[in-house]
Order: structure tokens, then sequence, then C-alpha cells
């Protein structure tokens, strides 16, 4: 893929993200902070959901990548629409039921749409049309703009808000499907082991995204139980700049997947040792950037710059893991179920240390504990003989 093409599909990702915070700004200026901690509720709850997405796209790039696997499009496609179906379908009867769960069922709409959309770009880029990426999520971002005008001119609540971005991921999805052609959203004809492997890696895939995503809020917590709520605003920031940089390279490395894949096939046998030197070195570097980090906070105490070094070390670790994870996943359900089980552990360790290091550091403890927990993925990854095939 040209520089060129990766700078736009990176500027449309981008622009979809500056539109959802500066959303909630706006929102947050328009309804007052009692009113829209309703929204932000519902959003919060609900965001996980676009953790299922995260699994059936790399699972999608991963399978329907390789040799062979485009007979499996179809499915993915399904995959890909049958969250937010559910969605559809569910909202309205539990809206029935509970009256007060709507903008719930309108949030569930919202990310389980969008996260169709991100499944259904991914299938187009491996077709070669990687600028309906840009273009759909430039739609989604327009969403954002019509639901903000519709509050601040129009008096909508949180539910018409919420459910005018479900609105919008659902057309932008209808749009992305009906690109994909009749072959894509017509019933495979595929076998039963077919059907049920592709249903593990997603299993599989989704429940690794969902556990990586579950450190942060945990770190939330204990932030909010055990040190000032300046440290929780000081977190707020790291994780911005933290995640504003996850979120490109994990974008970047999806980009990078065909290639990636078509790498593996062709040198299985220098990628695996490779992987195995990356994520022992990533582990070694974190438990030296912990001790560091807890040395200089005993002799210190927490500061600022002290703050920005962790963010610093803690991005370069993540980015080395993630790679290595990223490459181990790109093998049989084994492979990709020890990099499941990795993250669960380093959940584990996050959480534990973060007891600890939180109350003795603020928001530097925090990511510290990230750091800590970063360094037992690399000993648990497990290389597949079968990379890339």
């Amino acid at each position: 893929m040209r520089a060129r093409t990766v700078a736009v599909l990176v500027a449309g990702r981008g622009v979809a993200r500056v539109a959802q915070y500066a959303a909630g700004i706006a929102l947050l200026a328009a309804w007052g902070p009692v009113a829209f901690a309703g929204y932000a509720a519902a959003s919060g709850v609900m965001s996980w959901l676009f953790a299922l997405s995260g699994g059936t796209e790399r699972a999608a790039l991963v399978l329907v990548g390789g040799p062979g696997g485009r007979r499996l499009e179809p499915l993915f496609a399904w995959f890909a629409a049958a969250p937010f179906a559910a969605a559809l379908l569910g909202g309205p009867v539990l809206a029935l039921l509970a009256p007060g769960v709507v903008t719930y069922a309108a949030a569930a709409a919202l990310y389980t749409g969008t996260g169709t959309a991100t499944v259904l770009v991914g299938l187009l880029r491996l077709r070669g049309a990687a600028h309906a990426d840009a273009a759909a999520f430039t739609a989604i971002a327009a969403g954002y703009g019509v639901a903000v005008a519709l509050a601040l001119l129009g008096g909508a609540g949180v539910a018409t808000v919420l459910g005018t971005l479900a609105a919008t991921a659902g057309l932008v999805s209808a749009v992305l499907l009906a690109a994909l052609g009749r072959t894509g959203v017509s019933r495979p004809a595929l076998s039963r082991a077919e059907v049920a492997g592709a249903l593990r890696a997603v299993a599989l895939l989704s429940t690794g995204e969902a556990v990586a995503l579950a450190g942060v809020p945990i770190l939330y917590a204990e932030l909010a139980g055990r040190a000032a709520a300046t440290q929780v605003s000081a977190f707020y920031v790291a994780m911005l700049v933290s995640g504003a940089a996850g979120m490109l390279w994990g974008y970047l490395l999806r980009l990078w997947q065909p290639r990636l894949s078509a790498w593996l096939r062709a040198h299985p046998d220098r990628a695996a040792p490779a992987v195995r030197r990356l994520a022992r070195a990533a582990s070694a570097a974190a438990v030296a950037v912990t001790a560091a980090g807890i040395a200089a906070l005993a002799a210190w105490g927490p500061s600022g710059p002290l703050l920005a070094a962790a963010v610093a070390a803690e991005i370069a670790v993540y980015t080395a893991i993630t790679w290595a994870g990223f490459v181990v996943e790109s093998g049989d359900d084994r492979a990709r179920a020890r990099s499941t089980l990795s993250g669960a552990a380093a959940l584990a360790v996050t959480a534990l240390a973060g007891w600890w290091l939180v109350a003795a550091g603020g928001a530097t403890g925090a990511v510290l504990a990230l750091v800590a927990g970063l360094a037992v993925r690399g000993p648990l990854l497990r290389v597949s003989e079968r990379l890339g095939r």
C-alpha cells in the first residue's frame, strides 16, 4: 500500500476520532454536566461492544487475506452485520420493557454499527478498495456533526443524539455492504469445519481485544479510590497520548496485514525466531522500566517529567509487544489462544500492581502498572509453526 494511500486512510480515521472527542465537548457545553452524564454513561458502558468488531476484523484480515480465503468473505460480512442486527432488533424490545435503558440501547447500536463498518472496510481493503475506509469514517465524522447540531439548534436529548449516530453508522454500513456486492452478502457455501474455524478465530481475537481494553478502566477505578482527584485527571491526559499512539499503531498493523502475511508465508523460518527475540527483549525492557520507575518514585515522588517518561516508555514497550502479538495471532488457533491468555495474565498483573503503585505514585504508578502487565506477555506468547498459512 502506497504511503499516500496510508496517509489518506489515517486522516480519515483521525477525522472520525477528532469528531468524537469534539462532539463530547460540545454536548457537555450544550447540556450541562447532569444531562451529559447520561450520554457519557451509556457510551462508556457500551463501548466494549466495539471490541467484537476488532476481533472480527483481525480474523478477516488473517483468514480472508490468506491463500484461498476469499471464499470466506461472505461469511465475515455476515459476522460483521450480526451484532448490529442484534442491537437493532433487541433495542426496541428492551426499551418497551424498561424505558430507562433507551439510551443504552441506542449506544449499543452506535458501537455495533461502527464496528460493522470497521469490518466491512477491512474486507474492501483486501479487495483493493482502500479509499472506502477513509470515505466511511469521514461520513461517520459528519454524523457526529449532525448530532451536535441537533442538540445545539434543535434541543435534541441524549437518546436522539445517540440514535442519530447509530443511524449514521447503519447507513454507512449499508452502503459498504452494497459496495461489497451481492456475493459479499449472500449465504456462503462453506463446510461446517470452515465456519467453525472462522468462529473460533473471531471468538479468540475478540476476547483478546476485550481483555486488552480492560486494564485502563480498572486503573481508573483504583485511582478514584486510592489517589487524589488531580491524579485521575493526569492519568486521563496520559491515556489520551498513549491511546492515540496505540490506536494509530494498531490501525497501521491492520493496513499492513496483507504484506505481513505474505512475508510470513515466504520466510516462516526467519519470522518465528525474530518474533521470539522481540517479545523477550520487550518483556525485559518492561521489567527494567517498571523497576526504574518504582525506584524513581521512591526517590523523588510523582512529578510531571516522571509521568511523561513513563508514558513514553509504555508506548515503546506496547508497540513492540503488540507487533509480536499481531504476528503470533496470524498463526493457528492455539497461538491465538496463547495470545489471549497472555493478555489475561497482563490484565491480572496490571490490576494487582496498580493496587499498590497507584497509592504510591498516582498517575505515574498507574502507567507503570500497565508496563508491568506488558512484561508478562512476551514469555507467554507462542509462535506458531503455521505462521502466515
